[in-house]
């Protein structure tokens, strides 16, 4: 029973943060390691733009 409690009272805090960011005008900013994984992302694409693989055959 008290492992329910638990579980309801971070449903109820992740809901209640869920709501005030949707409402929330202010642009989302990524901390450091989503911001070097963002970047690492952006660069692995850029990447794969440039690289032509050969075509499998089938």
């Amino acid at each position: 029973m008290s492992d329910m409690t638990v579980l309801q009272e971070d449903i109820d805090c992740l809901e209640a943060l869920q709501t005030s960011l949707a409402a929330s005008d202010a642009e989302f900013i990524h901390g450091a390691y989503e911001t070097g994984l963002l970047e690492f992302h952006g660069a692995y694409l850029a990447q794969l733009e440039t690289v032509h693989l050969p075509q499998q055959e089938v």
